[in-house]
């Protein structure tokens, strides 16, 4: 009898389980059909947060990601770029004086870079990854983008595969 109550009450956590998660899905779905989803800024370097709250991009700083990718896609490593902009006294996203080729790396995998936000990622959850991956959208109409989607998918190209650097900055 015992055996056959928990297995009743097992059967609906799991069940609620799922239906929380299918409405978790839902809202997220819903926010980037809106384009109301908000990402982190911070330590995002050419991006920032109004007074509204609406993401905007800084110039300056947006040309510093412009010639990441550009350095990078013409032939410099990430360590050779990171220690060019600690040489010229930019500060890293995180307001240091010194830059980590991981820092290099890590913007030149960031998606948000060319206008697309991965909201949620999920590796196998009981056999079921989901990723969003979408374009960002904003209420005006306008986009965030600093770095064209062909540059990004160019530097992430490079840096998964590196033997084809040549082939992909011959093009």
């Amino acid at each position: 009898k015992n055996k056959l109550i928990i297995s009743i009450l097992s059967a609906l956590a799991e069940l609620e389980s799922q239906q929380k998660s299918e409405a978790i899905k839902q809202g997220i779905r819903y926010r980037m059909q809106e384009g109301l989803y908000k990402f982190s800024v911070r330590n995002t370097i050419g991006y920032y947060r109004d007074y509204s709250g609406q993401i905007k991009i800084e110039p300056a700083e947006a040309e510093i990601v412009k010639s990441i990718y550009d350095s990078f896609l013409d032939g410099e490593s990430c360590k050779e770029i990171a220690q060019r902009l600690t040489e010229e006294g930019v500060r890293s996203p995180k307001g240091l004086d010194h830059w980590q080729p991981g820092t290099i790396s890590n913007i030149l995998r960031n998606e948000k870079y060319c206008g697309d936000v991965l909201y949620a990622w999920n590796p196998g959850y009981m056999s079921h990854p989901f990723i969003y991956r979408s374009a960002i959208k904003y209420r005006d109409g306008s986009e965030r983008v600093i770095a064209n989607k062909e540059l990004y998918e160019q530097a992430v190209l490079c840096k998964n595969f590196p033997e084809l650097i040549s082939d992909v900055v011959a093009e």
